[in-house]
């Protein structure tokens, strides 16, 4: 069993933490991201650099946990996440926004006259199928990566069915993840921790290259970088002014009912 280990951790430049681990420093890097993601609640994708000693502790890029040691100093850097998004038009006929009083915790989103109102919490107002291109899917089928990423990621799959090692390339893991936020906007711009899992699930079922020996499920750290992924998605659709029904009708029901106002291209709900 390895012995404990202390890192320093730099978040920002007037934030910086002391990260314990008690099991000793992780043996793959997704796993040491999996415990800073989890410890410091850490908003949006992010690489890890740390300070080398042989150059004067100037910082290298993090690829491997066998760089860092007790005692180390690692810095978290925040990555734009880059995002390729397809959209279906709805017809502006098709969508409408009813505003309800505060004693009303509801806001009303109906596509016709039949569909009721789908929520996966008290926060969040899920469309229903018949407003979205596709239903979620009972089994998750994983998208095709591009060509390179999926001969990588074969020929992990028989290194890791020849000697059981994961597989662990952060540029690679990356691109898997944006593949997969792509696929999962298809349905829901707001997965919840359900459809998180049986993504992961169906990943790690056709690459068990890619479990993580540092989590318990071997998922763990999977499943919350994908949800920062569409989180990340949903902040820049909104910063951009990009037009998401889904996403408009959320960030309407957040707004105080003071200052509400139907969101653009959205008709008033008629009393």
């Amino acid at each position: 069993m390895s012995l404990p280990a202390q890192l320093r951790v730099v978040i920002k430049d007037c934030d910086v933490r002391k990260l314990t681990l008690p099991s000793g420093i992780p043996q793959t890097l997704e796993a040491l991201r999996s415990i800073i993601l989890e410890t410091f609640q850490l908003d949006g994708d992010f690489s890890l650099m740390y300070e080398d000693k042989d150059f004067g502790n100037e910082y290298f890029t993090l690829t491997s946990t066998a760089d860092i040691n007790d005692k180390s100093t690692i810095k978290i850097v925040q990555v734009e996440s880059t995002v390729t998004l397809t959209f279906s038009p709805i017809a502006e006929s098709d969508l409408v926004v009813s505003s309800t009083p505060r004693s009303h915790q509801n806001s009303e989103v109906q596509c016709s006259a039949d569909d009721s109102l789908a929520s996966s919490s008290r926060d969040t107002v899920i469309l229903p199928d018949s407003c979205r291109l596709d239903p979620w899917p009972l089994h998750f089928e994983i998208p095709k990566f591009s060509r390179d990423v999926e001969l990588i990621l074969q020929e992990a799959n028989k290194q890791y069915h020849m000697n059981g090692t994961s597989f662990d390339d952060a540029r690679v893991k990356a691109a898997i993840r944006q593949t997969l936020s792509d696929s999962i906007f298809q349905y829901t711009a707001y997965p919840t921790d359900h459809h998180i899992l049986q993504v992961v699930e169906a990943l790690v079922g056709k690459f068990p290259c890619l479990k993580e020996p540092g989590s318990f499920s071997g998922m763990y750290g999977w499943q919350q970088s994908l949800k920062t992924r569409m989180s990340n998605f949903r902040r820049m659709l909104k910063s951009r002014n990009i037009s998401c029904p889904e996403i408009e009708v959320n960030f309407l029901k957040r707004k105080d009912s003071s200052n509400q106002a139907p969101a653009k291209k959205h008709k008033k709900g008629r009393s």
